[in-house]
């Protein structure tokens, strides 16, 4: 809405219009200034009501153009609403003027409109408006920028018409309540008859109020009002200063005391994050005492030393906290080291790992990020560690979690070579079987060959270390077994050919010795009978020949 308002004043200017003018309109309930409002504007923008209730509940704004003026009317409820009680009435009034000094444009002239109703009496309700109306805009707002305006005209008129009294000399004629009120405007008194249908009244009516607003000494500007409402503020804060410092005063006693007892029991930091969280309320609380009140450049707030005290125990609690942080860190990496150096499997390191990775991620959501390397804070969660200064508590908690990265770095690497040497020992016990299964009788050295050829693979390929020297030894040994097997296959070989030549040698001489007393046909049946099998025992001995030879 007041984007809009900007927008039509600007649209005035360059059309070379008169100046923009801004009322509020303040007054009790049933004076009229609904009624007001619309013959402002030349429209009817709000429901009028001739009851003494209001049928305002909120303020309202409207804008329009009349008579080729430009008018920014905002129409506010009853400072004294007959359906609020006073002390409930003051609080709503001036939560609504603040919304309808909020709506008004900032351009042109502004002035507040103080709305009696002719005929009525200056009662204490009246009075009591008043009193509110300066409160919420300054006590010089009646003196700079107030404008009294009387509505029923009608009735004004009919009273007076036979005793010719003009509305300027009635206002001189009042007395007590109401002349103090006129004379502390100065007189800027108007009559409107909200109900004429005289063109020229109508016009009459808008022009003496432009021309009244035009020479205020002062617009009611919006600085002046936020002024204003500071002071009101503060005002009515002092009033009832001692009874809240005295309850703050109570809450921090009690919370110190909690606080100072719980800590020496060595709390948790569930209660811890509970006493912080209480502390920090009250500070807050304490702030928003002091929004809005006005205060001299440089005074101390009334809430000084309530806020100070409450911010002490906020940093004693955070203090506990962060050493609640590292004595759980500590405690929990110096468990973990011992477990590491207790472990016998890889299995187990990769499971501590993976529990130390889960542990470490807790802490993200106090801010703290650790790694092998660093531990540093993380401003853009919020968390409990948010200031930089809150590093310097882990100073020492930085070298204990590289002391237990390397304690895994060194344990994988234990656990690594020993197992290297559990399989370089079962492959040993392996390559020993086989030569322990090679008989003694055994001309095929091909066994031994591979026995031989695996244990100097294994020779080149092990890497010395702390454990293995003893192995290293078994496997030369396990070399020269197996040069002796494959040797001692040679000799089977050789011997096994020597012996075949032999017999052959031996069968065909004894075959020639028992022919010589034989018959020609008997040694011819004899020969047919042995040949066959000296053929064969020739092929054998030929075949082994040939596989010796391979």
């Amino acid at each position: 809405m007041q984007n809009a308002s900007i927008k039509v004043v600007h649209q005035l200017k360059m059309n070379n219009t008169p100046m923009h003018h801004t009322y509020i309109c303040v007054g009790r309930s049933g004076t009229g200034k609904s009624s007001l409002c619309n013959t402002i504007l030349g429209a009817n923008k709000f429901r009028e009501s001739d009851s003494s209730t209001s049928e305002t509940s909120a303020p309202e704004l409207a804008m329009s153009i009349n008579l080729g003026y430009s008018f920014t009317v905002v129409d506010t409820p009853g400072v004294m609403d007959t359906s609020v009680n006073s002390e409930e009435a003051k609080k709503k009034s001036c939560d609504e003027m603040i919304q309808a000094m909020v709506q008004c444009p900032e351009e042109g002239k502004r002035a507040l409109l103080l709305v009696l109703k002719y005929g009525d009496r200056f009662t204490e309700e009246t009075r009591k408006c008043v009193d509110i109306i300066e409160t919420i805009f300054g006590d010089q707002c009646l003196e700079k920028c107030c404008i009294v305006v009387f509505t029923h005209g009608e009735a004004f008129d009919a009273n007076n018409e036979e005793r010719n009294i003009s509305f300027e000399n009635w206002c001189r004629m009042q007395h007590g309540d109401l002349e103090l009120l006129l004379q502390r405007c100065e007189y800027r008194c108007l009559l409107f008859r909200n109900k004429t249908r005289d063109t020229e009244v109508r016009r009459q009516q808008i022009e003496s109020l432009i021309r009244m607003t035009d020479n205020l000494d002062e617009s009611y500007t919006q600085e002046k009002f936020e002024a204003a409402r500071y002071k009101h503020k503060r005002l009515i804060l002092e009033s009832k200063l001692p009874e809240l410092l005295e309850n703050y005063d109570l809450q921090l006693n009690e919370l110190q005391e909690t606080t100072n007892s719980n800590l020496v029991q060595n709390v948790n930091m569930e209660e811890l994050n509970s006493f912080e969280r209480k502390a920090k309320e009250i500070v807050l609380k304490l702030q928003s005492e002091d929004d809005g009140v006005y205060y001299r450049e440089g005074e101390l707030s009334l809430f000084y030393q309530q806020t100070l005290r409450a911010k002490q125990i906020v940093k004693q609690i955070h203090i506990q906290q962060m050493c609640k942080l590292k004595l759980e860190l500590t405690t929990s990496i110096n468990m973990f080291k011992l477990k590491i150096k207790t472990s016998e499997q890889s299995s187990t390191l990769d499971q501590l790992d993976d529990e130390i990775k889960q542990f470490f991620a807790r802490f993200t959501d106090f801010g703290l990020i650790i790694d092998r390397d660093n531990i540093t804070v993380d401003f853009e969660i919020d968390g409990l560690i948010s200031q930089q200064e809150d590093i310097q508590h882990f100073e020492d908690v930085k070298i204990l979690v590289n002391e237990l990265y390397n304690v895994m770095t060194e344990k994988r690497m234990y656990l690594s070579e020993r197992m290297t040497e559990d399989e370089l020992k079962r492959k040993i016990r392996f390559l020993k079987r086989k030569l322990i299964s090679i008989p003694a009788s055994e001309t095929n050295s091909e066994l031994a060959e591979n026995v031989l050829r695996e244990a100097t693979e294994l020779l080149n390929a092990v890497q010395p270390c702390r454990a293995s020297e003893n192995l290293l030894e078994q496997l030369k040994d396990i070399q020269e077994e197996a040069e002796i097997k494959i040797e001692q296959c040679e000799r089977n070989r050789q011997n096994a050919i020597a012996e075949s030549v032999f017999g052959i040698i031996t069968g065909a001489v004894g075959l020639a010795g028992s022919a010589a007393s034989l018959s020609r046909h008997a040694v011819a049946r004899g020969f047919s009978r042995i040949v066959p099998g000296i053929t064969s025992i020739s092929r054998s001995t030929f075949d082994f020949i040939r596989r010796a030879r391979r």
